[in-house]
């Protein structure tokens, strides 16, 4: 374990418990179990259960200096290009073709670059990823997401 581990560990938990502090004050929905800060405890509670396991989790492997390989290099480019171009897809055509489509197409094609070609492991995460987002934030959190030309694919 690194000393750079620990201090962006204890970094993480900090701002996890600052954001937690600050979430608390936001107002509730009358008669809802969720409301405006509810999505945010959420992610500062993950965001403190990473800098934990950030913090205590010892170096199993120590990495050598090595030379990467053009392929992976390109894989790496395909891959940050990726995550620029996923939320710009997304916000330009989710109300055209449907949250579903705009988010299971990109998802699909960064995890197909990040995990080197396993493209059925890929389409099927993608699409069952995209499921679960769009249930979470149709049936539980009560957002109304784009339906598209196609309705909604899921079925809800």
């Amino acid at each position: 374990m690194t000393n750079k581990d620990r201090i962006w560990g204890a970094l993480l938990v900090m701002l996890s418990l600052g954001l937690l502090y600050k979430t608390s004050s936001f107002p509730s929905l009358p008669g809802q179990l969720v409301g405006a800060g509810t999505f945010p405890e959420v992610i500062a509670t993950l965001l403190g259960v990473c800098g934990i396991l950030l913090f205590f989790t010892k170096d199993k492997k120590k990495f050598d200096q090595q030379v990467i390989p053009n392929e992976i290099q390109l894989r790496v480019v395909i891959s940050l290009v990726s995550l620029f171009a996923v939320p710009l897809f997304c916000s330009f055509f989710s109300s055209i073709i449907g949250f579903t489509l705009s988010a299971a197409i990109p998802t699909g094609v960064l995890m197909i670059s990040l995990r080197g070609g396993k493209w059925l492991q890929s389409v099927f995460l993608s699409a069952l990823l995209t499921s679960i987002v769009f249930v979470v934030f149709t049936k539980a959190l009560l957002v109304p997401l784009a339906d598209g030309p196609l309705g909604t694919p899921i079925g809800f």
